[in-house]
């Protein structure tokens, strides 16, 4: 008998069409605008560096850019999806974090102290909402997974990165929400497996 290597070709990233139950869905992290860098862990093996920020204070925020949108979008809606973290288990209390769409405020998300593993979502009546899918607990408890923030089209312009800003709520705790630094893709990596012959 013979051990023959031979590739395996894995696709690394989640099916998050299958995991939203959206059918399309555009990059939500291109680039890091402000805020700070922080070296960490995720639910994703390849995205290990975040935009951190706490709630200290109401000066304080991290944002960034997304995917452009495609000139050829016909959908009435559109989703951005990126990964995130946020501290339950190691929160001191519940906290509302504000996320910004190009600078107007457009949602506020409560993170729970002790919260038990879950996916939430908050609705406007424009039909936009945000949402989070849970992936995993950190080795501390705290939660990782995939936020969704869902636009009407007509709010946005064609070939445009959209800014995402984030702030705390300003209570002077270190309670924490982080983007991860990396770009979704469906990326292929070819990998060697042994068979016997």
């Amino acid at each position: 008998m013979k051990n023959i290597l031979v590739p395996l070709i894995l696709l690394l990233t989640f099916n998050l069409a299958a995991q939203s139950g959206r059918e399309e869905w555009i990059n939500g992290f291109s680039k890091r605008v402000a805020g700070e860098n922080l070296e960490y862990h995720s639910c994703h093996p390849d995205a290990n560096l975040a935009l951190l920020i706490r709630c200290n204070n109401d000066n304080d925020f991290i944002e960034w850019e997304t995917a452009s949108v495609p000139d050829n979008y016909e959908k009435e809606f559109i989703t951005f999806v990126w990964i995130a973290g946020y501290s339950t288990a190691t929160s001191t209390a519940s906290h509302t974090f504000r996320l910004y769409l190009n600078d107007k405020h457009l949602f506020n998300f409560t993170t729970g102290k002790n919260d038990r593993p879950k996916d939430w979502e908050v609705e406007n009546s424009d039909g936009s909402s945000l949402s989070f899918k849970f992936v995993k607990l950190d080795a501390v408890d705290d939660f990782f997974g995939y936020f969704y923030l869902t636009i009407p089209r007509k709010k946005l312009t064609p070939q445009k990165n959209v800014l995402i800003k984030i702030k705390g709520d300003a209570t002077g705790s270190k309670d924490w929400y982080m983007t991860m630094q990396y770009p979704l893709a469906q990326m292929i990596r070819i990998t060697p497996e042994k068979i016997v012959s």
